[in-house]
């Protein structure tokens, strides 16, 4: 997304930018909604509701009034999952689809004028960690980002649609410098509109440099900034998002200052100015924006930043400043605030571009709201600058190359690894099926409520399903069978000791419970650490590890557990089960019980053997 295009960026904002109660709010935004939101609303509230009360009319239909919760969230795990999943499946990794490279140069004229500044010279490495923050906040999406020499850096996009690249290349473009300024006017400010003047006449025609105008000591300077346009045409040309009616204006390339010819200016200025321009031998206009030093709001004086609504439903950024940015906020509006019918207009600028300047009508608080004629996805890109904050240095305004590259992977390794993770699913589920009966068919279906759960959540955080990912699932499937196991061995124990079918299965499940929380804990650690610490691959077997932890105890304790209660009462359980492993224990033990213990100096002696020797193997390799 090109954020220079945001158009009708805070038209209303100095009264939007008050603070309002949420019941304010709501009452604002449920009086403008639009009819797809609405549609949007009730189908999340039906996914959420809906199985809760499905699960009650169940729960008295079946006699079992006390398990209407339990069946709401079942439903609601089947629900929500089969939505997501017939919606959108997780995409693939750039292992398994390919993707896009892009790679962008530091932009040489910035870095030079840092470093005539008596800055230090930015490399690549140092755009690595904000970039990562701004495009890849969670760290999920398996966009890798690294330098590529010393002022080039490498973006690796997993298969992405060209919508989603292009909003990638306006993340990493813009340079993220938010600033809150006047503009200039001749009542306020004419020494410095005189100053600027002089400026421009004294400066060669087609030299128009970004310098300020005054210093930054004095108390004004100014600053230029040129004019955005909205997003979307009007009349054949793409409007300009603030009339130049009352600024001060120069041509960006030859720095002369403009005088707009009121022909230009009939009917919708923002319109018929942007024709004039279609005429002219530049693109753009630039305006003079006036900064009070000790009054500077800058964008590392947001505290908050997060998408919203308007009062017409449309999608917005809510905001908070910190304390200190708040002060000088409220002094600087309440030092421009209306002079009788004359008022000031106040303009948001990022990266030198003036994307709104709605005039000032009373002084303004910490908290607020900009607001425009926004998609989600302006929104989501405006919040993600925000919240990352300025890039150290920025880079050139389009990639120097951009490579559509097939699957790291070969197809040989690609097709042995997902034919080895469909083989050992199958082979778990058959023997699950043959071992354990109807416990089996419990199983299977905990395992594909678990499969199911996985993957939507994988959609909902944008997480690709990578090679490393399909194996966190495959291991996932080993600990929820391995949940499975230990309760129907106990459920087992309990029938041999003659317990009838209802107790044994509370006993059963009682009993293993501890023990599947135990181990599952400490395997989350573990994931939760290599999350933490891990490349973007490994990450992305952390992931479905993590999920596939949680999903399977919910799956295996509370799901089977309610299938089991369910049968039970209804008089369609069996507890028949193979023992071929007993079967087995009892033909080398000569019928009794095998003494493990009496052969633990022989297993210790041959397990210290192994590891040596696979030390040393490793060693060797």
């Amino acid at each position: 997304m090109d954020l220079s295009t945001l158009p009708d960026l805070c038209h209303s904002i100095s009264a939007q930018w008050l603070a309002q109660t949420d019941a304010a709010v709501a009452s604002e935004v449920s009086k403008g909604i639009s009819t797809g939101q609405i549609v949007t609303l009730l189908s999340a509230a039906a996914v959420l509701i809906l199985p809760f009360i499905v699960g009650n009319f169940l729960a008295k239909s079946l006699k079992m009034p006390t398990y209407g919760t339990r069946f709401g969230f079942i439903l609601l795990a089947i629900t929500a999952s089969g939505v997501t999943l017939a919606n959108k499946f997780p995409s693939l990794g750039i292992d398994l689809s390919g993707g896009t490279i892009l790679v962008y140069e530091l932009d040489p004229e910035k870095q030079a004028a840092v470093v005539e500044s008596g800055g230090q010279r930015i490399t690549s490495e140092d755009l690595v960690g904000p970039l990562t923050r701004r495009i890849n906040p969670a760290g999920t999406q398996e966009i890798v980002i690294r330098p590529y020499g010393e002022q080039q850096i490498e973006i690796i996009i997993p298969e992405k649609d060209p919508d989603a690249v292009d909003r990638i290349k306006g993340l990493v473009e813009e340079a993220g410098q938010l600033r809150f300024a006047i503009l200039a006017n001749q009542f306020d400010h004419q020494t410095l509109i005189n100053q600027a003047i002089e400026q421009a006449e004294s400066t060669q025609p087609g030299t128009a440099t970004r310098d300020m105008v005054g210093k930054p000591d004095d108390s004004l300077y100014g600053i230029w900034a040129r004019i955005g346009f909205e997003e979307k045409e009007t009349d054949g040309v793409r409007p300009m998002l603030v009339p130049v009616s009352g600024a001060l204006a120069r041509n960006p390339r030859t720095g002369a200052i403009l005088n707009v010819p009121p022909e230009a200016r009939i009917g919708d200025e923002s319109v018929s100015v942007a024709k004039w321009l279609q005429t002219q031998d530049f693109d753009n206009i630039e305006v003079l924006m006036v900064i009070n030093p000790k009054l500077d709001i800058l964008g590392e004086d947001l505290a908050y930043a997060a998408s919203t609504f308007d009062e017409k439903g449309a999608p917005a950024v809510a905001f908070t400043l910190t304390d200190m940015g708040s002060g000088r906020f409220r002094a600087l509006t309440t030092n421009n605030a209306p002079d009788g019918s004359r008022t000031r207009q106040l303009g948001i600028v990022l990266d030198d571009e003036l994307l709104s300047a709605p005039s000032i009508q009373e002084p303004m608080n910490k908290n607020g709201r900009i607001t425009g004629n926004f998609t989600r996805d302006q929104v989501a890109s405006l919040v993600q600058i925000l919240k990352a904050g300025q890039l150290p240095a920025t880079v050139t305004k389009q990639p120097i190359a951009e490579n559509e590259v097939g699957a790291t992977l070969g197809a040989d390794t690609r097709t042995k690894g997902l034919y080895s993770i469909a083989v050992s699913l199958g082979l778990v589920l058959i023997f699950i099926l043959v071992y354990y009966r109807f416990a089996g068919v419990v199983a299977c279906i905990a395992l594909v409520m678990n499969m199911a759960m996985i993957l939507a959540t994988m959609v909902f955080i944008n997480q690709p399903l990578t090679l490393p990912g399909l194996a966190g699932l495959v291991l996932t499937v080993g600990m929820s069978v391995d949940a499975n196991v230990l309760i129907f061995e106990r459920i087992r124990e309990e029938l041999n000791k003659g317990a009838k079918a209802r107790m044994a299965i509370r006993n059963g499940f009682a009993r293993a419970t501890t023990t599947i929380i135990d181990a599952n804990l400490t395997t989350l650690i573990t994931a939760i650490v290599l999350y933490a610490i891990g490349t973007d691959q490994i990450r992305g077997f952390a992931v479905t590890l993590i999920l596939g932890i949680l999903y399977s105890m919910f799956t295996a304790i509370y799901v089977s557990r309610t299938i089991f209660d369910l049968a039970e009462r209804r008089g369609f359980l069996s507890l028949g089960m193979s023992d071929g492993v007993n079967s087995i224990r009892s033909a080398f033990a000569g019928g009794g019980q095998f003494n493990f213990i009496s052969k633990g100096k022989m297993t210790l002696t041959l397990s210290a053997i192994l590891v040596v020797c696979g030390l040393a193997a490793l060693f060797a390799r």
